[in-house]
């Protein structure tokens, strides 16, 4: 009795030992994660962009048959629209929405300013069309977006971007299927990459999760097995 619980001990020590390794290894792991995660935080400065509603006041105008265009909008007197401060957020809804917004009052960030333009950003990237316009002196300058607008006739990121151009209004038109929400958001050019790049770390990352839990889950069974 006493040569086969000896014999039993035994046999279970090499398994503690590769479960301890393999719990090691996990935490490892899984601090290597979390820093590549979060290094774009930890290691550099937060941009801080011009947010439509919270920090620029937007006039939002509801389209119920979207048959108007922005000749029509842009005639229309302050109070056909609602002023809000807040992000515009409306739901599951069919109806087209028109959002103005003054000139973004976006101080110069350097010396370099005029050779920093700026851009704005529309999540979330669900939206199905987004046609942003500014008056450019002989009308109104029209560019799009959204889930529905094929890339080569986009800016080529995953999320909807338009140049803007300084000092000029903006009205955009928002379309979509799914929830009708916008986080609008005005950014100087190198801010914009800099948020874009942080971004895109940081959803890569998310994305490798994945595999990286496949492996885990493998590795699981192959030290059971032990």
């Amino acid at each position: 009795m006493h040569k086969n619980s000896q014999t039993i001990t035994k046999s279970n020590k090499p398994q503690f030992v590769a479960i301890g390794g393999f719990l090691a290894w996990l935490a490892v792991l899984l601090g290597l994660i979390a820093l590549f995660i979060l290094s774009p935080q930890l290691f550099s400065q937060p941009a801080q962009g011009l947010r439509l509603g919270p920090d620029l006041p937007i006039q939002v105008l509801a389209d119920a048959d979207g048959t108007l265009t922005i000749e029509e909008v842009a005639a229309l007197p302050d109070s056909a629209f609602s002023t809000q401060h807040t992000t515009f957020n409306r739901g599951y809804t069919h109806t087209v929405y028109w959002i103005k917004a003054a000139a973004p009052p976006v101080a110069p960030a350097s010396m370099a300013a005029p050779a920093d333009p700026l851009w704005l950003e529309v999540l979330p990237t669900y939206l199905d069309l987004i046609t942003v316009y500014q008056p450019d002196g002989s009308g109104w300058r029209a560019q799009r977006s959204g889930d529905t607008v094929v890339m080569h006739e986009r800016v080529q990121v995953r999320q909807a971007v338009f140049p803007l151009r300084a000092g000029a209004p903006l009205v955009l038109r928002v379309q979509s299927l799914s929830s009708m929400q916008v986080y609008g958001t005005v950014w100087r050019s190198s801010e914009l990459m800099a948020h874009l790049a942080s971004s895109e770390w940081s959803s890569g990352m998310h994305l490798g999760i994945s595999l990286v839990l496949a492996l885990l889950i493998a590795g699981a069974a192959l030290v059971l097995r032990m």
